[in-house]
């Protein structure tokens, strides 16, 4: 019982009629259940993904999605697809999921995940709506061989770390983010007085406190934008020596996919060649 109880807290699953016919036609209009839905149903069932699906910044199935209907999450763009299932984001556009309900459309709302367990039950619990319960298995199956592979010997160090992301934010426990570097061997560095899945990291409390490994988005590396700049701040510049600064691929976090085990992989990597170093 606890256990399906923590599994409507992740999914919360709303349709209209008694029955649930396995759908054939499912439009998506949120980035993370695109990318899970691409990994579960066959392209033909797929009638429309969020436009972000096709932005490389965020997502990952970016290159696979040409031909593919991209919708802006309103419902003018939805109803005329006849949909027979919507898979939206808890934090989707709330007129147009409310209008959906309205009109008798079938409509799954993912929640965000906060974890590598949320992104395995997401993942399960996806799988049994679309009639595809074996190739959920089989993804997860996969994720978690790919995580055991990875793992390091207990007696390897664990660093600190700290996810900066644009405008100074970090990301603390209680998010994917933080959940990924724990199952990497990494201990979440302190975020000054701060507690929160996402938390205001002041530049001189960083550089006060700072962690051994220092994680940005890989896309600052290739074109630095205003909101990273406080990543090239001269002080910040002077702590080059006591921290390593990484860089890594947001889509591969940024939602819970399959794929998020690839920042596993990524981060066990620099743990391993930091304590190398040690």
């Amino acid at each position: 019982m606890r256990k399906h109880l923590h599994m409507a807290l992740v999914f919360v699953v709303m349709a209209s009629g008694a029955v649930a016919q396995t759908p054939r036609r499912i439009a998506s209009m949120n980035l993370c259940a695109d990318q899970i839905v691409w990994q579960l149903a066959e392209r033909q069932h797929i009638v429309s993904l969020s436009h972000l699906a096709a932005d490389n910044e965020v997502s990952l199935i970016a290159d696979d999605v040409a031909g593919i209907h991209l919708n802006h999450g309103s419902a003018e763009e939805i109803v005329p697809l006849k949909p027979d299932l919507v898979v939206a984001g808890r934090y989707s556009a709330r007129t147009t999921v409310s209008l959906l309900r309205r009109l008798n459309y079938r409509v799954v709302e993912l929640e965000l995940a906060r974890s590598v367990a949320d992104v395995r039950r997401q993942i399960l619990v996806l799988g049994n709506v679309l009639g595809e319960s074996d190739r959920a298995r089989q993804i997860v199956a996969r994720m978690d061989r790919r995580i055991h592979a990875g793992q390091l010997s207990p007696n390897t160090p664990r660093p600190t770390a700290i996810n900066y992301q644009p405008n100074g934010f970090a990301a603390g426990p209680g998010s994917l983010i933080g959940d990924v570097l724990v199952h990497a061997g990494f201990d979440l560095a302190r975020i000054g007085n701060s507690t929160g899945a996402y938390q205001h990291l002041p530049l001189e409390v960083l550089i006060d406190d700072p962690p051994d490994v220092l994680i940005v988005d890989q896309s600052y590396a290739q074109s630095p934008a205003l909101s990273h700049a406080l990543l090239s701040h001269p002080a910040l510049k002077r702590l080059t020596g006591r921290i390593r600064r990484v860089a890594i691929p947001n889509r591969l976090w940024i939602c819970g996919t399959p794929e998020t085990v690839g920042a596993i992989e990524q981060l066990a990597e620099i743990r391993r060649s930091w304590a190398s170093e040690q």
